[in-house]
């Protein structure tokens, strides 16, 4: 009697199992995934082409499963997925739709979707209008950017909710397409400073005293400010964006790292010194003929840009203003036009001294303490300051400072992983 009845509850146990899948099984449709790339972009002659491709890296229709699956379960599903290849020279932008069909009556809230095993409840994504007129919704599930020749390999997996009830799930059906979007995010650089979502770090200042002729300045300070900037592969931070409109710029890396001399009886930034063995100027230059010079990004840098070799009382003017915090952009005496520089002291100070993103490197500056040194930032000293003669040993660096045109071509946020990147044009 013990047997039979063991059997009674096996076979009971057996036919509300099949039951549970036919409810669900049969109103939960597969969900044809069909890749369908939309460019957004318009074609200019100045490309070669304007395209993001991608390949499917497995069948084109993808089961999302009729029964409700836990995330664990879920994130074990075969996945569908997508490699996009930016094939353009230049910095393109890309978003990954994942429409709902017209013809879907499950509730999105009730799907949960696997990218790069994160599980995610469809619904939670931010909305956006359709890519194809037979849907009724859309989701963004994946976006970024993309530099040239540069790949991302998204995999994309679903399932029905483990929460999901009978009521919900049952009669129901579930249809979806991936479509992907790409345009060329290109800004005009100062704009794009100004227009940052995250102002926080970035100041501004003005006055007949303080800038020239009265202009306002806006400038980066504080530990960590989204300035980062790349071109040509090189990195800088973005000190300010000066009186003209133009942005002043300096390299994370120096052009070297020793004990620089300018001439032997002057702190004046001799820029006629420009294949001398030892010179700053000298350093800079060659820096600027190997980096930047005969490419194409020359053009965005101003070759009169202005740079401040403030003479005017050279044994005490910058450090009294250091000492006091008064900084000023105005220079006291009139600036020199070049293509490449080294910061001032004062826009350390405004950049917020060791408080600042600044902070951390010793490199020279533009300057002058006396007739025979310049002020040497050097962030291990306590003061934040420290001097140097001429001869003297150590090794600052020298840290190209460049002034690029306001309408210099941009794409990216400005943060330290998808910085401001010069575009070429």
């Amino acid at each position: 009697m013990k047997e039979k009845r063991q059997k009674f509850h096996i076979k009971a146990l057996i036919i509300y199992m099949l039951l549970i899948c036919i409810m669900f099984g049969s109103g939960y449709t597969v969900a044809y995934w069909q890749s369908s790339f939309t460019q957004t972009g318009i074609n200019t002659n100045t490309y070669d082409c304007f395209n993001v491709e991608y390949v499917e890296t497995n069948s084109g229709v993808d089961q999302l499963y009729g029964f409700p699956q836990s995330d664990e379960e879920g994130l074990n599903n075969t996945p569908y997925q997508i490699r996009i290849t930016n094939t353009c020279k230049t910095y393109v932008t890309y978003k990954v739709l994942y429409n709902v069909l017209s013809s879907s009556t499950l509730s999105a809230e009730y799907v949960k979707i696997g990218i790069d095993d994160q599980a995610y409840a469809l619904n939670t994504f931010s909305q956006t209008s359709p890519s194809l007129s037979n849907a009724k919704t859309a989701y963004i599930i994946s976006s970024g950017g993309l530099e040239q020749n540069d790949s991302k390999l998204i995999s994309v997996k679903s399932w029905m909710d483990i929460n999901t009830t009978t009521a919900q799930g049952a009669g129901k059906q579930f249809e979806s397409k991936l479509t992907i979007t790409s345009t060329a995010a290109f800004s005009k650089l100062a704009s794009a400073i100004k227009d940052q979502d995250n102002t926080d770090g970035l100041y501004q200042t003005s006055g007949e005293t303080v800038t020239e002729n009265g202009e306002t300045v806006y400038y980066y300070k504080g530990a960590n400010p989204n300035n980062y900037l790349k071109m040509n592969n090189l990195e800088f931070r973005i000190i300010r964006i000066n009186e003209d409109g133009s942005v002043r710029i300096m390299a994370t890396e120096p052009a070297e790292s020793k004990s620089f001399y300018n001439n032997v009886a002057s702190s004046t930034y001799n820029k006629s010194l420009t294949s001398s063995n030892g010179y700053l100027a000298g350093a800079l230059y060659s820096w600027y003929s190997t980096n930047i010079d005969n490419t194409v990004y020359e053009k965005y840098v101003l070759q009169d840009g202005k740079f401040c070799n403030d003479t005017s009382n050279s044994s005490s003017a910058a450090r009294i203003r250091f000492a006091a915090n008064t900084p000023i952009f105005k220079c006291p005496v009139t600036p020199l036009s070049m293509n490449v520089g080294v910061i001032t002291l004062d826009e350390y100070v405004f950049a917020g001294k060791d408080e600042s993103y600044l902070y951390g490197n010793t490199y020279w500056t533009m300057s002058p303490y006396s007739s025979t040194s310049v002020y040497i930032i050097n962030t291990i000293d306590s003061y934040g300051v420290s001097f140097r003669v001429a001869n003297e040993n150590g090794n600052p660096g020298a840290y190209p400072v460049l002034n690029l045109s306001k309408d210099t071509k941009i794409v990216g946020t400005g943060t330290k992983t998808d910085p401001f990147i010069v575009q070429e044009d």
